[in-house]
């Protein structure tokens, strides 16, 4: 876990090298100057040596700090922009050579929690930890990652709950994990928060989940991302999110049901094949059903507690057509279907 960027007072650069770093007066972060040649060629070989000393597999690189203002204080009137371009450059040269030197390895771009999530970042990178908020705030995770979804899949999530038992959230204050922390949690990466110590009932959620996690994350990789409902943040509303993989003709719709929502039940408009027949499943449950494409297309109704959740995998089987021949006088000579 790396922040290379930012540079503190009395560390090894500021006192030998001051010359590659670029500030002001007021503020005690100094930028490491990735557009000085000489400083980005120390920076290369020093990471890529400690990586290859370490082993390092998955090199996280954070940037706690706002670099705009120090480019602002720094350039010259005839050059704006200049300085933070030739910086970016050398900042995408320094993770093109850290791959280049050593293949197979993975970037993951923090930045205070997906700051960095731009085209070239995430052409060499993934953004594993993509916020530093809201980790048990369900409305406002699921915000972050209906933007994330329709941006780049490839983060995680945590199983966290600060909803208490009089159901107002209560920042920073973990509940146990449940159901409804995983469903919260459905992401194509996620971190379980049952610790080692807890008790063997948190540890069956585990085991539960699980599976059904595994199952969702690759449709979440692979398929079509349709919302299926408005996100405002609201503890009073609604979450349905749909992924369907057209070439596999499966998928999954997932509802959640907040914690202060007042109707009973909801129906969602999924992307469905008006001639398909779809063979649903409920992995938590072991209950299934089976709904012909053009009923789906009038809605599915999902009736679920307050703070639970639902996931329906499917299957797509298309229905075969039928073909008649008949002669000049209506008689059928053959039927055959494709």
């Amino acid at each position: 876990w790396f922040e290379p960027e930012r540079v503190r007072p009395n560390t090894w650069l500021s006192n030998e090298h001051p010359d590659w770093l670029i500030g002001e007066p007021e503020n005690p972060n100094k930028l490491l100057d990735l557009g000085n040649p000489e400083a980005l060629d120390w920076l290369i070989n020093h990471v890529d040596k400690l990586i290859k000393e370490y082993k390092v597999n998955i090199y996280r690189q954070d940037f706690n700090f706002a670099p705009l203002p120090i480019w602002i204080r720094n350039e010259a009137e005839d050059r704006i922009g200049a300085i933070e371009n030739l910086h970016v450059q050398g900042y995408l040269k320094f993770w093109d050579e850290l791959i280049l030197r050593n293949p197979g390895l993975w970037i993951d771009s923090c930045a205070s929690g997906g700051r960095r999530n731009d085209l070239e970042t995430m052409r060499r990178a993934v953004p594993l930890h993509y916020t530093d908020m809201g980790y048990g705030e369900h409305p406002i995770k699921q915000k972050q990652h209906r933007l994330m979804f329709e941006w780049i899949p490839y983060f995680r999530a945590h199983t966290m709950s600060w909803d208490n038992e009089n159901g107002e959230y209560v920042r920073n204050v973990n509940q146990p994990v449940d159901d409804f922390a995983y469903h919260c949690a459905m992401a194509p990466a996620i971190t379980s928060m049952i610790e080692y110590y807890d008790n063997e009932e948190l540890f069956d959620v585990g085991r539960k989940f699980d599976p059904i996690w595994r199952a969702a994350a690759e449709y979440m990789l692979t398929g079509d991302y349709y919302p299926l409902t408005e996100c405002r943040k609201s503890p009073e509303d609604y979450y349905s999110m749909q992924f369907d993989d057209a070439t596999r003709n499966e998928g999954f719709i997932q509802v959640l049901r907040n914690i202060h929502v007042k109707e009973d039940s909801i129906t969602v408009y999924p992307f469905v094949d008006e001639k398909a027949i779809y063979h649903f499943e409920n992995r938590e449950t072991g209950e299934t059903m089976t709904i012909s494409g053009s009923e789906l297309k009038n809605g599915f109704t999902v009736s679920i507690p307050k703070r639970s959740a639902v996931i329906w995998f499917y299957k797509k089987e298309m229905q075969k057509l039928q073909y008649r021949r008949c002669n000049t006088e209506g008689v059928i000579q053959k039927i055959w279907s494709e």
